[in-house]
Parts: C-alpha cells; sequence; structure tokens
C-alpha cells in the first residue's frame, strides 16, 4: 500500500525525484562529460525511481511517466543470454587489465595457455608484472608495449603476422597499435586505458585519440579498460570513430571500492562487417575479470 501523508512520503517523493533527476542527468554526456559519471549508475538510478514511483502512485500524472521513462532506461541493459563460442573462429582475443601491483601469476600464465587466443591486449603493465609478457614471448612473439612515465603501460600481444612499420605509440598513452594480417584481411590491433570519467580527464583523453582513430585505415579491433560502461558517451564516440561496435553481452567486469558496485567497463569493440561475441572470464589476480572474445565474418 502507498504511504500516505507525512514524512515518510515526503522522505519518499524527495529520494523518487532525485533518481529520476540523476537518470535523466546521466543522458547528458553531449552537454557535459558529467553525464558519462552519473551514467555509471543508470541502473540503480532507474530501480530506485520505478521502485519509488509504484510505491507513491499518486500523482499518476508524475509517477507513471517517471516509471514508464526509467523502464525505458532500464530494459536495454537488462541481462541477456551470452553468445555460443563458434568451434573455430576467425580471430580471438583476451583482453585483461592486469593491476600494476599484482605479483602472482601463475594462474594467468596458465589460462592463457589454455585458451590459446589469437591477440592478448593487456593494461597496467608494470615494473611487477611486466615477466608475464617475457613468459608468453614462446607462443606470442609479436609483442608491441607502450610504457606511460614510469608507472605502467599498454600492449598487445600476438601470434598473427604484424605489417611491417604499423606498430605505433601515443605520446601521452591511452591506445598501443599494431596491424596484424589475418584471414580476413588487415585488421588494427588497439590496446585501450583511459582515464577515470569527469572529474578525471576521460573526455579529454579520448578528444585527444578520436583523429587518431579516425586516421586508421581499414578495419580496427579495440579492447580495453575503458573506465566506462557501454552505453557512456565515451565508449559510443570511440566505436563510431574506429567504425566498430561492441562485441558481447555487458556483463560486470570491476567492482567500484567503497561503494561494491558491479560495472562493466572493459570492452571489445569489433569492426564492422564481423560478428563478435565476449564472455567474461576470472579476475586471475587482477582487480579487473578478463574478457574472451571471438570475431567472424558476418554473413553477406
Amino acid at each position: 500500500m502507498p504511504p500516505e501523508g507525512g514524512a515518510l512520503r515526503r522522505v519518499l517523493v524527495v529520494v523518487t525525484a532525485l533518481a529520476f533527476l540523476l537518470l535523466l542527468a546521466g543522458f547528458g554526456a553531449r552537454l557535459h562529460p558529467a553525464g558519462d559519471t552519473i551514467g555509471v549508475f543508470r541502473i540503480p538510478l532507474a530501480v530506485v525511481t520505478i521502485a519509488g514511483a509504484l510505491l507513491l502512485w499518486r500523482p499518476l500524472t508524475a509517477t507513471v511517466p517517471a516509471a514508464l521513462i526509467a523502464a525505458a532506461a532500464l530494459i536495454p541493459h537488462l541481462p541477456g543470454l551470452a553468445p555460443e563460442e563458434p568451434a573455430e573462429p576467425m580471430l580471438t582475443l583476451y583482453q585483461q587489465n592486469l593491476l600494476y601491483s599484482r605479483t602472482d601469476h601463475e594462474a594467468f600464465l596458465a589460462e592463457i595457455r589454455r585458451q590459446a587466443p589469437d591477440v592478448i591486449t593487456l593494461q597496467e603493465v608494470s615494473k611487477q608484472n611486466v615477466a608475464i609478457i617475457d613468459a608468453l614471448s614462446d607462443l606470442y612473439p609479436h609483442q608491441h608495449f607502450c610504457p606511460v612515465g614510469d608507472r605502467f603501460g599498454e600492449a598487445v600481444l600476438t601470434r598473427l603476422p604484424v605489417e611491417e612499420g604499423s606498430v605505433e605509440c601515443l605520446p601521452d598513452g591511452g591506445l598501443a597499435l599494431l596491424r596484424v594480417r589475418t584471414g580476413a584481411g588487415p585488421m588494427w590491433i588497439g590496446s585501450v586505458h583511459l582515464n577515470w570519467p569527469w572529474p578525471r580527464g576521460q573526455a579529454i583523453e579520448v578528444d585527444e585519440l578520436l583523429p587518431v582513430l579516425e586516421g586508421l585505415e581499414g578495419a580496427v579491433l579495440l579492447a580495453g579498460d575503458f573506465n566506462a560502461v557501454p552505453w557512456s558517451h565515451a565508449v559510443r564516440r570511440m566505436g563510431r570513430a574506429a567504425g566498430a561496435r561492441r562485441a558481447g553481452p555487458g556483463r560486470a567486469s570491476f567492482v567500484l571500492p567503497f561503494i561494491h558496485l558491479p560495472v562493466t567497463i572493459d570492452h571489445i569493440l569489433a569492426p564492422e562487417g564481423f560478428d563478435g561475441g565476449a564472455k567474461v572470464m576470472s579476475r586471475l589476480g587482477s582487480d579487473h575479470r578478463g574478457v574472451l572474445a571471438w570475431l567472424d565474418r558476418a554473413p553477406q
């Protein structure tokens, strides 16, 4: 039964109205990058709005529209069925933020050798964990590491042939690039590590990366720790610039500290003309879950 008057109802009105306004603000990242920060909480804000509207019930002219808008924001992000991995995909990729301070490498190395992906994209490669790259040199002779300062950087490892002169590191970090030869032709592979959204510098970093991505010719596959949720303006902008779209369901790959909210911030953006799928793996010594992805040519 909806609460009738009194302090409880007033509190519920304030909480519901605030959740609804924040939910709407999360769609405003085109106007201000704070929208991507608020958008991280889109799902819980939608749930609170719907629950509050149902409890308040009246006035219907306010609660029904709020509940419907919140439901429309929530439904696209409900868990879907995980895609089935094909028996022989054209390309497989393992994405992992290693955690710069990790010291235990054995479980991750064993999983990589078991999965044997064609490409590995890594972030937070540091002095403490760079031995992981060295330990995989027998399987992955082509190793491209872009250090950022003296803390950590991004890397791409592959057993596929690499086109000569294609490797690239951005001066300020955030992206390690190389171009491989696949059964479907040349393809750029990028290991991405973005800053956190506003008030941190993610939007500025994306602004700097877009011209680089737009200048790449041919298919582009991006994988990494975007520090942004799938529906964020940052991820959408990166995808548009690269001519790629997100592969796989939106399973959580990281848990925000302090508030313990699971979020999906590790993504695979597959090039247009390809069907892609992905599944979330174990942490294996990191604070992020890995992501195993596969690509095939889309049916004509």
